[in-house]
Parts: structure tokens; C-alpha cells; sequence
């Protein structure tokens, strides 16, 4: 693999985000499906946060290069 610019990383980030502006959104998110993660809610908010992140990995030209 290869280090991953801080732009690569900034244009990442909203993929993961979902929009929200802080960080610690994602952080309350994984937390919380990690604490119970039968809960179908938190199960889903990060599973589309994931795929909406993979989908964006796989479009940057660096992609074939992770």
C-alpha cells in the first residue's frame, strides 16, 4: 500500500460522515453498534456509512494502489 494524502483523506471523510461536520459522529456510531450490535438501527447507519466510504475508496484513481 501506499500513505494516503490529508486531501485523499479530506475527501473521504463526508463518505463517512453522512453529512455531519464533526468527526465524533462516526465514533458515537461505531460505539454504538459495537455495544449492541443486534440492534437493527445501528447496524444499518453503519453499514450505509461503510459502503457510501468503499464506494468513494473505489473511485479515486489511488484505489488500485491501497
Amino acid at each position: 500500500g501506499i500513505q494516503v494524502d490529508e486531501t485523499v483523506t479530506d475527501e473521504l471523510k463526508p463518505s463517512l460522515l453522512g453529512g455531519n461536520q464533526e468527526d465524533f459522529y462516526w465514533t458515537f456510531a461505531w460505539n454504538d453498534f459495537i455495544a449492541d450490535p443486534e440492534n437493527e438501527t445501528f447496524r444499518s447507519i453503519v453499514n450505509s456509512r461503510l459502503q457510501g466510504l468503499f464506494q468513494a475508496m473505489f473511485q479515486l484513481s489511488e484505489f488500485q494502489l491501497f
